[in-house]
């Protein structure tokens, strides 16, 4: 009888510890803020890009870009487990990006036809087609993406990141007040839309602009 006594008092200590951690737990989540929440997808960094339309030229992009010469292509690392921040542009700022350096290049050629002094603008890009950007280019705008390392904006916080892109520029992070007063993260001064996608191998944050290719002074 006092071992049965003592088993149900160990059991009814149990249950309501049990019922103290659970509303202890309920009220820090509570308590998180909902820009500051992880949004989990079980999936690799590549199965998130292909899963969503939005990224469909940077999946070309990556596709095209090469890691090596026989190493396959950008889109393939990304497909392997590791630890990477993806910094995602969307269709549209990839168009805007090709049109903006096309027209620069573009522009720089009129201007050399009447004088020949001024030197024509070397911006990679020389066509407004998305189809016609050339392998080292793709490597160099997917190379501007991509961190070894996986990285959140929480752990970076404001400033530079700690790990170097693939191509061995520095991304800064900052934050700025939307309209209505809340804080927008940014990459280089441009708008981090959906921030923290934590995949398998890695983080992807969502970006409204493309980074560019080198360090500014």
């Amino acid at each position: 009888m006092k071992k049965s006594f003592g088993t149900k008092i160990k059991a009814c200590a149990l249950s309501a510890l049990t019922v103290l951690m659970a509303g202890t737990f309920t009220g820090c989540v509570e308590e998180i803020e909902e820009s500051n929440r992880f949004t989990f997808t079980g999936e690799l960094i590549a199965d998130h890009l292909k899963k969503h339309d939005k990224y469909k030229n940077f999946r070309y992009i990556l596709d095209k870009a090469k890691i090596g010469k026989k190493a396959g292509s950008m889109l393939t690392t990304l497909s392997t487990y590791g630890s990477y921040t993806c910094f995602a542009p969307t269709n549209e700022a990839i168009d805007k990006y090709i049109e903006e350096k096309y027209n620069e290049y573009l522009e720089s050629v009129e201007l050399n036809k009447l004088d020949p002094t001024v030197k024509i603008v070397n911006t990679g890009i020389t066509s407004p087609e998305l189809e016609d950007l050339s392998d080292s280019m793709a490597t160099v705008i997917a190379k501007n993406h991509i961190l070894e390392q996986g990285l959140t904006t929480i752990e970076v916080g404001n400033g530079a990141f700690p790990k170097k892109t693939m191509n061995r520029r520095s991304v800064m992070l900052g934050w700025r007040n939307d309209e209505n007063g809340f804080p927008v993260a940014t990459a280089d001064g441009i708008d981090i839309v959906e921030q923290n996608i934590e995949t398998e191998n890695g983080y992807i944050h969502s970006i409204d602009g493309t980074l560019a290719p080198s360090d500014q002074p």
